[in-house]
């Protein structure tokens, strides 16, 4: 799997590639709907955006 995320002009405009961006999207939607908390989806506590690197 390619974690480069960077879109080339041969990938599709409508779609993410990103699969990063695509997992989290889909586990705070799944957790949107409580499938987490009913244990159909394992927990999903986030994702950290914009970490500043200097505080680690």
């Amino acid at each position: 799997m390619s974690h480069e995320g960077m879109k080339q002009p041969s990938h599709p405009t409508y779609r993410e590639i990103d699969p990063f961006f695509c997992e989290s999207t889909a586990y705070v939607r799944l957790k949107k709907r409580e499938l987490c908390q009913q244990g159909i989806v394992p927990d999903f506590y986030g994702v950290i955006e914009q970490i500043d690197p200097i505080h680690w």
